[in-house]
């Protein structure tokens, strides 16, 4: 008895364009909305996620700018700013810009240093049994997202 554990996928296009940087951004939250929408699949559909992250580390950077005289202040300070460090981590999970959250969604990201075999090497590698056939998939995935 055979098993099919076909993946179905949607695909969903989308504009490509980054959306406008919102007034009232400080520099940490403009630097992550840049480098947010810099990734392929962070889109204008995720704008609410992007400015709700971007706001967590702009009061973050206001909050740790703060110094407090008392231990008390300072213990509520430091609670602060690890719950406001759980939303961001939260945040930056849901729109896939942590390693471990992309790669529990099946994106690889290629490493530009390293190489990526092109179609006709990958093909001779496999006919030599060079690698096996795990790695020929991993290659041609990786192979196909870098536009190879």
């Amino acid at each position: 008895m055979s098993v099919n554990m076909s993946v179905n996928r949607v695909a969903i296009l989308t504009q490509r364009d980054t959306p406008e940087t919102p007034e009232g951004l400080g520099a940490a939250g403009k630097q992550f909305w840049a480098e947010a929408y810099a990734q392929p699949w962070v889109t204008s559909s995720n704008r609410t996620m992007v400015l709700l992250i971007a706001r967590k580390l702009d009061e973050r950077e206001t909050i740790a700018a703060q110094y407090y005289q008392t231990p008390a202040d300072q213990w509520r300070q430091q609670r602060t700013l690890k719950d406001i460090d759980r939303d961001i981590v939260a945040g930056l999970d849901q729109l896939l810009l942590t390693p471990n959250s992309r790669r529990r969604a099946g994106i690889e990201t290629a490493d530009a240093d390293k190489d990526v075999l092109s179609p006709l090497e990958l093909l001779m590698a496999r006919k030599h049994r060079d690698i096996t056939p795990e790695e020929y998939e991993r290659q041609k995935n990786l192979g196909n997202s870098a536009g190879v």
